[in-house]
């Protein structure tokens, strides 16, 4: 028999009642053994089937097994009678597996108790490793695509999550010194735009995430590994493993909306920072995958509506982008 595959816990006698071919008092002779159909811990107590030296047991006990026997007909025996069998029995062989296998049972149900959640699956997990993975590839790309200098300037915007586009604004003030005319300038900071989402550029927040994810599969396949000799110890890290896996889903799930929020910026706002650049047109071809104006009408025009909007709504004659 299989234990594995065929094993059963009765909990109660009414459930070992119910099985084909039981018949309540059927001595148990063990020539007549054929399966062992499973074990029960049953109170109250029922009496033990076990025959021998022309007598039935009928000792009463708590701990038994449910057989089955060469003519089909089922019957119970308790754990003491069957203790007492030679060890080359194939009963108290198929014991001895049952018991590892109850005791692994005990194990895993020990650790579903410590569970803040239901059990996950591998292939669960490995679909939100993938998740991780592809937002990682996604920033990959946009780091890789982007002209360097920019992306040094956006890469300390990230470092520092400080999301301002700043310029120095210039603003004249015209006035007569005894008829003659004079021009005082004036010079304000200014911010010109705030980079919506700037964490999803950030790898190192989702980096930690997809580690732990790796740990977390690992303790997913580590319960396919429990037996009756898997210390408490270790059944303490698969749990604390899987109880932090609903963590990492919150934190990929902010993560994805960082991304929401940066793919909503006004991207026409970024052509601002190619005035830091002597490479422009290749900037704006970036910037073309992100913003339908760029795309249709051309960064440097593109450049040009925002300056003059930027102007006419401060009321400054020039500006320059600050590359901090």
């Amino acid at each position: 028999m299989d234990i594995k595959n065929k094993f059963n816990r009765f909990k109660s006698y009414e459930d070992i009642a119910k099985i084909d071919g039981y018949i309540e008092g059927l001595p148990f002779e063990k020539e007549n053994y054929k399966y062992l159909l499973g074990g029960y811990r049953l109170n109250p107590k029922v009496m033990c089937c076990f025959f021998s030296n022309g007598r039935i047991c009928h000792t009463p006990h708590n701990r038994g097994f449910v057989v089955e026997l060469l003519s089909g007909e089922v019957t119970i025996v308790g754990k003491e009678c069957v203790k007492k069998l030679g060890a080359d029995e194939k009963l108290l062989q198929d014991v001895k597996v049952l018991e590892k296998e109850e005791s692994r049972q005990d194990k895993i149900e020990s650790l579903q108790s410590r569970l803040k959640s239901p059990l996950i699956t591998f292939d669960e997990v490995e679909k939100t490793y993938d998740r991780v993975l592809a937002l990682e590839n996604e920033i990959k790309a946009f780091w890789r695509e982007i002209p360097s200098y920019i992306a040094h300037y956006l890469q300390d915007k990230v470092r520092t999550d400080n999301n301002a586009i700043r310029a120095n604004m210039e603003y004249e003030r015209e006035y007569f010194v005894k008829g003659e005319k004079k021009v005082n300038v004036e010079i304000e900071r200014a911010v010109l735009y705030r980079i919506k989402g700037l964490r999803f550029l950030n790898t190192d927040l989702i980096k930690p995430v997809k580690s732990r994810l790796s740990s977390v599969k690992g303790a997913v396949k580590a319960i396919n590994s429990i037996n009756s000799n898997t210390p408490q110890k270790k059944l303490n890290e698969i749990a604390n493993e899987l109880n932090s896996y609903s963590r990492y889903l919150k934190s990929i799930g902010e993560f994805e909306e960082y991304k929401k929020e940066f793919m909503n910026n006004d991207f026409r706002f970024f052509v601002l920072l190619a005035s830091l650049v002597d490479d422009k047109r290749s900037f704006y071809s970036f910037l073309s995958s992100y913003s339908e104006d760029v795309e249709k009408l051309g960064g440097k025009r593109v450049y040009q509506k925002v300056k003059e909007s930027i102007l006419n709504h401060s009321g400054g004659v020039r500006f320059y982008i600050l590359s901090y």
